[in-house]
């Protein structure tokens, strides 16, 4: 076996058929990695001429010296029970390193650690892959005391042999409520076009109800293109048709008139038509209420951005643009939806998590983030820079 510097194209081939394959590991993360001033390498195992193991590795001078730092972000991509493997990777990945002058490795596996329930709970003979986390440490890999680059708590959505209606029945009652009241009100899901690009940028940045996982706006643009540009990336709208809403009103209307409906409904829905006449006298025909960007790539659809307008929280949005980029996931079949990141705190005191939870879903905890270091004084000069300004590794710049 030996470690070199592999094509794009030996890469891709390699990664698409490995379970821990992500969006970060890819000739697209990569690019957009360059323009934020990183340097990438992809790097490989060859074994008489078959890739065994892969990663992208991205790469930084330290402002003012010139050591540098690397980061694998969610690699690498590798069999991690194949212990040997392993050690070889990073023994020469160690090596590779040193001779450019790096000061250490951060890497944050899309591995998982083990099976746990939704309050974080080993499940008893559930999977676990506590020896992976021990080779690691033996290895010489520590794990980051400092600012957390990407989430060790994920959650996600078996879309596998399910439908669309048992996988709207699956989600909590109340759940289901809101999606289907939401249609009645008009809500309407679609794919933005590239001129609705500053309107998508607008409600990010205003949206006081907003999931942003996206780490760099000022980019986003370029974002957008390179992995649009490899049919990576959804970017949806959720608007209210208020004609379709008003129409609908006056259907039921119609048919509490002809007693086909309770009139029990008649004051409720002489609220709603003061209320939808008074929502097309401000905003006319349609009203943009949030929007959120996907990553679409392996078996996963994974939503990295949602964003709210904020006139509009109370009417639910957010409810209907998750169930219709499930159903889309589902549609395009992708075997997981992945919801994202779900911090470390799993009580009832995280929104975010009470909200996925909703889905009935399943809550993965990933082995974690790991420094493997090379200078062990500058490495602790970084850290508490770091750890004193709350920087992630992605926030230093050249």
């Amino acid at each position: 076996m030996k470690l070199r510097e592999i094509n794009k194209k030996e890469f891709f081939d390699f990664c698409k058929k490995e379970s821990t394959n992500n969006f970060f590991q890819t000739r697209e993360y990569a690019e957009l990695s360059r323009k934020k001033g990183w340097y990438t390498y992809f790097l490989g195992v060859d074994q008489n001429g078959k890739i065994r193991a892969a990663t992208l590795l991205l790469s930084r001078n330290l402002k003012f010296s010139k050591f540098k730092i690397f980061y694998a972000p969610r690699g690498f991509i590798i069999n991690f029970k194949d212990l040997e493997l392993v050690r070889f990777f990073t023994k020469e990945i160690k090596i590779f390193i040193e001779e450019k002058k790096g000061i250490f490795l951060r890497i944050n596996p899309y591995h998982p650690l083990k099976q746990i329930d939704d309050s974080g709970n080993y499940v008893p003979g559930g999977f676990n892959n506590q020896k992976s986390l021990e080779v690691l440490n033996q290895l010489g890999y520590k794990r980051n005391q400092g600012v957390i680059t990407a989430p060790q708590f994920l959650y996600t959505l078996d879309l596998k042999g399910k439908n669309e209606d048992e996988l709207l029945t699956n989600c909590s009652q109340p759940y289901q409520k809101i999606i289907l009241d939401n249609i009645r009100r008009g809500f309407i899901t679609k794919e933005i076009e590239e001129n609705q690009l500053p309107t998508v940028f607008e409600l990010i940045s205003n949206s006081r109800q907003k999931i942003n996982f996206i780490e760099d706006l000022s980019l986003f643009n370029e974002f957008y293109q390179i992995f649009k540009e490899s049919n990576m990336l959804k970017i949806y709208l959720v608007q209210m048709d208020i004609d379709l809403y008003l129409e609908n009103l006056q259907k039921e209307k119609e048919n509490i008139d002809a007693g086909i409906m309770d009139q029990n409904h008649y004051s409720q829905i002489s609220k709603e038509l003061e209320l939808v006449n008074n929502l097309q006298y401000q905003y006319g025909h349609k009203v943009i209420l949030g929007c959120n960007i996907s990553i679409y790539y392996g078996r996963e659809v994974t939503t990295i951005v949602t964003a709210i307008n904020n006139k509009f929280i109370e009417f639910n949005p957010l409810y209907t643009l998750t169930w219709n980029t499930i159903k889309d996931a589902k549609k395009n079949g992708f075997e997981i939806y992945n919801f994202y990141g779900v911090g470390n705190n799993l009580s009832d005191q995280n929104p975010i998590y009470q909200y996925y939870k909703g889905f009935h879903g399943d809550l993965i905890q990933l082995i974690g983030e790991f420094d493997l270091v090379m200078n062990e004084f500058i490495y602790k000069r970084y850290c508490e820079y770091s750890f004193k300004h709350k920087k992630k590794i992605t926030d230093f710049k050249k």
